[in-house]
């Protein structure tokens, strides 16, 4: 089995690093400063930050200026994702210093902005987002059907040029449950999967390993102390 990278995840809503369950704003905990705690999954040994900015996801202001910060005070690389609605705003994050950028809705608004951007910054730095209910896409914070199954959207994108994702089952997401191990080993034998939503055991990172995921992204286990960042990158490895 190919090594799995551990992402841990910094979600920020209202200036502060939250988990939400099942993106249900009001099944949100809070995990105090999203800068100190992209330091503390730094400090132990993350090569990269996974930061949603949730306030612009759901169109309620943004938190650009955290993101900032994060990105020139961490020092390891960043993957930010929500409310990047136009090429503009894509384009200000990777110029900015972000490793990657991750497109949800806009690829499915706008799929020509996903080929602008990819001839522009290349593949490696371009993600898109498959977040599913049941299989079925969901966009705008996951608060909007966007009715494409999963693998009809992956197929369109690769098609693009796609070549990594971001694949996570919301009616999973936050509960600590397993992971969709199904869909990440279904699509894994054709791009690189990142993995995310419902991790609550080492055992769950070592399926999506098994499954062929090229990452996880890990919130609510590592904040709750299910498991250390250093064990989930053993588990990961092994």
């Amino acid at each position: 089995m190919k090594s799995m990278q551990i992402i841990p995840a910094v979600d920020i809503m209202d200036s502060r690093a939250v988990r939400l369950v099942k993106g249900v704003e009001t099944e949100k905990k809070d995990y105090g400063d999203p800068v100190e705690a992209s330091l503390r999954w730094a400090r132990q040994g993350a090569k990269m930050i996974h930061i949603v900015d949730l306030d612009a996801a759901l169109g309620k202001g943004d938190n650009k200026r955290i993101v900032q910060r994060i990105v020139k005070e961490v020092g390891v690389d960043v993957q930010v994702g929500g409310g990047v609605r136009n090429n503009g705003e894509a384009a200000e994050l990777l110029d900015g210093g972000v490793s990657r950028v991750i497109l949800g809705s806009l690829a499915f608004q706008d799929p020509e902005a996903v080929e602008r951007l990819l001839s522009l910054y290349g593949e490696e730095r371009i993600v898109v987002s498959l977040d599913h209910s049941e299989g079925m896409l969901k966009v705008r914070g996951w608060l909007i059907e966007a009715g494409v199954r999963v693998d009809e959207a992956f197929n369109r994108f690769t098609m693009l040029g796609v070549s990594r994702f971001l694949v996570t089952c919301i009616d999973r997401d936050g509960t600590l449950g397993s992971p969709d191990v199904t869909t990440v080993r279904e699509l894994s034998t054709r791009a690189r999967i990142m993995a995310a939503g419902g991790v609550g055991s080492l055992n769950d990172l070592k399926q999506l390993g098994e499954a062929g995921a090229e990452a996880a992204v890990v919130g609510k286990a590592l904040y709750e102390g299910r498991f250390t960042l250093p064990q989930a990158m053993e588990a990961a490895e092994s």
